[in-house]
């Protein structure tokens, strides 16, 4: 039997990608909960991070068990079919009653996307809901990214109208209410920041464990498919060249994951340009959270595909440029996720939307090479505004208000 009082999380955190697993940890660090249940999909991975970042807390690692799924020739509709696929339904429910509630943490994962390549993964976040539904349990979400819904409005619609009492909230002020009142669910959706724009000083403090010798660098970041990229490298070897030669700035590619997001791309990189700098983390399995903020807040700037590069840069005030990736034919979310979280701290502020976020690779290092340090300097002013930085403490309290009242202990 769990320790009382005990919560839960459901979520992608048993992904090795940076942002989904690392706001798992600020949430934990941020509540005064000592005794947690973690429904994950990637226990393994799950209990290295409990071991290297969570020695003192007492975790339980329950996976979830699904029966095998043909994702093209199965789509469930109703929450029951899920459920029916569910093998070790009564061990989730044990657990379930051993919490004051259930927390639908951080993320972009209720979206087309994860319709199209990540259904049995989506399906083991559900369980836990679902079931915590059933059981009158408390449903209480962190900041998320919702929508769009264009092929799985059903299914969502299905899945959310079901649930009777849940607390919804999403991580932008821009599309995510809007797509998700397309469900036509009874639930309403409240804002709050991003579960990684204020990292907790127990993470942020640990010593990093990559240092890089270089007084001037730029941090890029892409998990863009490689053929994509590979249309654009003329770019990629220009752009490096230059900015060395030009600028005395080097270039150094940080992946935030493993594999095809993005250490492939990394090394692709790498083979053909020598002079780029990459930084590769695969022996550790992940990027810690230590060396990511050090990597960010010491950059001239970042140019990333990746929300959470976007989101450490901001909160470091580093200079930042998005550029944008299509997800399921077209950019609207990123645009989302990455226009919401720029507006959101540049509140009351006149920002030009292009001088943030580019399209492609090519057209972003175009215009650095053109105007970099008319950049920095554009930028740097409005991190130093007092708009910024009571826009910023806002944010801040109203995560922590949130958190007291929502999700930490009653």
């Amino acid at each position: 039997m769990m320790k009382q009082p005990a919560i839960a999380f459901t979520g992608p955190f048993g992904d090795t990608n940076f942002g989904d697993w690392a706001m798992i940890l600020n949430n934990i660090h941020a509540l005064s909960y000592q005794h947690i249940v973690l429904f994950s999909y990637g226990p393994v991975f799950n209990q290295q991070l409990v071991r290297e970042y969570l020695p003192d807390y007492d975790i339980e690692i329950v996976e979830v068990l699904l029966d095998e799924i043909d994702e093209r020739a199965y789509f469930p509709h109703t929450p029951v079919e899920i459920l029916n696929k569910v093998r070790n339904l009564e061990e989730v429910k044990y657990y379930l009653t051993q919490v004051d509630k259930l927390v639908v943490n951080g993320g972009g994962y209720f979206n087309d996307e994860w319709i199209e390549g990540r259904m049995v993964k989506l399906f083991k976040i559900f369980t836990p809901l679902l079931l915590a539904d059933q059981m009158n349990l408390p449903i209480v979400f962190t900041g998320n990214s919702l929508g769009p819904f264009d092929l799985g409005k059903a299914f969502y619609t299905n899945m959310f109208g079901r649930i009777e009492q849940i607390k919804v909230a999403a991580r932008d002020q821009m599309y995510s209410k809007i797509w998700f009142d397309q469900l036509a669910t009874h639930h309403e959706v409240t804002f709050i920041p991003d579960d990684l724009l204020f990292i907790q000083p127990e993470l942020r403090e640990l010593s990093p464990t990559i240092q890089l010798d270089l007084d001037r660098y730029i941090l890029i970041e892409t998990y863009q498919p490689i053929e994509v990229i590979q249309e654009e490298i003329d770019a990629y070897k220009q752009f490096v060249k230059y900015m060395n030669t030009e600028y005395d700035v080097d270039v150094v590619f940080l992946p935030l994951n493993i594999g095809d997001g993005v250490t492939n791309q990394g090394e692709f990189l790498k083979a053909r340009i020598p002079e780029l700098d990459f930084i590769d983390f695969t022996d550790h399995g992940y990027l810690p959270v230590q060396d990511a903020v050090n990597l960010i807040k010491n950059a001239e700037l970042v140019i990333t595909s990746r929300y959470h590069a976007l989101v450490l840069a901001v909160a470091n005030q580093t200079p930042i440029l998005s550029v944008m990736k299509d997800e399921v034919g077209d950019k609207r979310y990123y645009y989302n996720k990455n226009g919401g979280l720029i507006k959101q701290v540049f509140n009351h502020l006149r920002v030009d939307e292009t001088r943030f976020m580019k399209g492609n690779f090519t057209d972003a290092f175009e215009w650095i090479e053109a105007e970099f340090e008319k950049i920095l300097t554009e930028e740097r002013a409005l991190f130093e505004s007092t708009l910024y930085q009571q826009n910023m403490k806002e944010l801040y309290q109203l995560r922590m208000d949130y958190l007291a009242k929502h999700v930490d202990k009653s």
